[in-house]
């Protein structure tokens, strides 16, 4: 049941009516702040067991046990008894995960090793699919458990809270991964139908809409094609798509997180803003910043800082970034070229932190604008080049892409059709506008944009459903 189907429509609709109906049952504020939230659990539920039942006592286990763990940590008699604690929530949390996620790569990369050193196994391999959205409410579950410990929160009395906070499903699938201190004190709050912006939540939702069916699906065609048969590709083609792929990424991932949020804030819920304008970054280290924020944030703050953040001087820095990094590729998925295509970004980064010395000097003799713009052009190459490693391709071929960007093979013909060029370069500018548009006050301005809103809405809703029913693809991050 994605977001762009008949089928979730039917579904919001009669969550979003009965929601707020309850609100005018002729009982106490309180007893219709519990039935909502057991009714958008049941809900919740339904929308995940829609993939596969079966995998719902995943979520039922993980919210079970870090609901027990967050009760207890705060009576812990002992420093001892508290890390036992945290560690029997982290090591079940991983162990679901390494089970579902990693346990055939781990099997199969040990049996390259012994292979290399001359020993020949069969690898037991799982037979088990991929619980869908298992990284995010994992990562979800265990950050309540790791600010407990900390004492940043306090323990949540209530376990149909809990479990909500797990489950939601508008980000339940593929996130923003919502923290338990952004999340929880809402479903306290007294929600009435007259404090929802509709504007606001509408406009969420046509904008992920029209990201994700009118510019990333799109652009998936042309992707698609170069990416399948990459060898017959030469440098400016294989360029051209890497770098469409990073519009189609950014299109897709944040068009999905974009849908979430808008969904969310018609029901009275607020979700952490997800992305900002990562495209206009100036360097990587400011992408990362503004790029899947909520999964950024989490691992700065539960493996970055845990490890020793910047404390220790300059080398021990560099160590524990680069292993984020790596630990970053990992989450994406199982496989070497993910690994690769976070210890990339570790080195990119580490570097960058190496050159900010060189700073002043370069703006005493480079102009500002100068500076941006190439800032943002090397930013974006090298952003786009490390997808050739982010995508469920053979290793070989990716390796193989690789080597075509920084080395010339000439090509035949240029394979972009003129419309996919057209998108990438209208979603590069609208990106860009949005960035520049973000921090504007002149009410003539915002007059004219509130006045054709109406009319927009109505175009972009036409013009989503005709390319949802020619071109309609899954959202990249499901994989994950």
């Amino acid at each position: 049941m994605v977001f762009s189907s008949v089928s979730f429509v039917t579904f919001f609709l009669f969550v979003f009516a009965l929601y707020w109906l309850f609100g005018a049952l002729p009982i106490s504020r309180e007893r219709i702040g519990r039935i909502r939230v057991i009714f958008l659990l049941i809900c919740s539920y339904f929308f995940y067991g829609c993939w596969s039942a079966r995998l719902l006592f995943l979520i039922a286990f993980s919210t079970l046990i870090d609901f027990q763990v967050g009760a207890r940590l705060p009576g812990a008699k002992s420093v001892r008894q508290k890390k036992y604690l945290l560690w029997t929530s982290i090591c079940l949390n991983l162990g679901l995960l390494g089970i579902f996620k990693y346990a055939n790569f781990f099997a199969q990369s040990a049996q390259d090793l012994l292979s290399v050193m001359g020993v020949e196994t069969d690898p037991i391999l799982l037979n088990i699919i991929l619980p869908l959205g298992i990284s995010f409410y994992t990562f979800q579950s265990m950050s309540y458990t790791i600010d407990i410990y900390r004492g940043k929160i306090e323990p949540e009395p209530k376990l149909l809270n809990f479990a909500l906070f797990i489950s939601f499903f508008p980000q339940l699938v593929a996130g923003p991964i919502v923290r338990a201190s952004d999340f929880l004190w809402q479903l306290k709050e007294d929600h009435r139908l007259g404090d929802v912006n509709f504007d606001r939540g509408i406009e969420m939702i046509i904008r992920g809409f029209v990201k994700k069916v009118l510019v990333a699906d799109v652009i998936a065609i042309f992707v698609d094609q170069v990416f399948a048969d990459a060898g017959s590709y030469g440098t400016i083609n294989t360029w051209i798509a890497v770098v469409s792929y990073s519009m189609q990424i950014y299109c897709d991932f944040s068009g999905y997180s974009d849908i979430a949020i808008g969904l969310a804030a018609l029901l009275g819920i607020r979700l952490p803003q997800n992305f900002n304008f990562p495209l206009m970054a100036r360097g990587l280290i400011d992408l990362w910043r503004r790029w899947h924020i909520s999964l950024s944030t989490w691992l700065r703050d539960y493996v970055y800082i845990s490890l020793g953040g910047n404390r220790g001087g300059e080398l021990k820095t560099y160590r524990n970034l680069f292993a984020t990094m790596l630990l970053s590729g990992l989450w994406h998925g199982a496989s070497y070229s993910f690994i690769l295509h976070g210890g990339l970004h570790g080195i990119f980064l580490v570097s960058e932190l190496t050159g900010r010395q060189y700073i002043p000097a370069v703006k005493r003799y480079v102009p500002e604008i100068v500076r941006t713009v190439l800032s943002i052009i090397v930013t974006i190459a090298l952003f786009s080049a490390t997808l050739v490693f982010f995508r469920h391709q053979p290793f070989s071929v990716s390796l193989g892409m690789a080597r075509t960007l920084v080395t010339w093979v000439p090509d035949t013909s240029i394979a972009i059709p003129y419309y996919t060029g057209v998108l990438v370069a209208l979603g590069y500018f609208t990106h860009a506008m949005g960035e520049m548009m973000k921090n504007v006050t002149s009410e003539r301005i915002l007059w004219t944009l509130r006045l054709v809103r109406p009319l927009r809405f109505c175009a972009l809703a036409l013009l989503i459903i005709i390319g949802s029913e020619s071109h309609e693809q899954p959202f990249v991050y499901f994989q994950f």
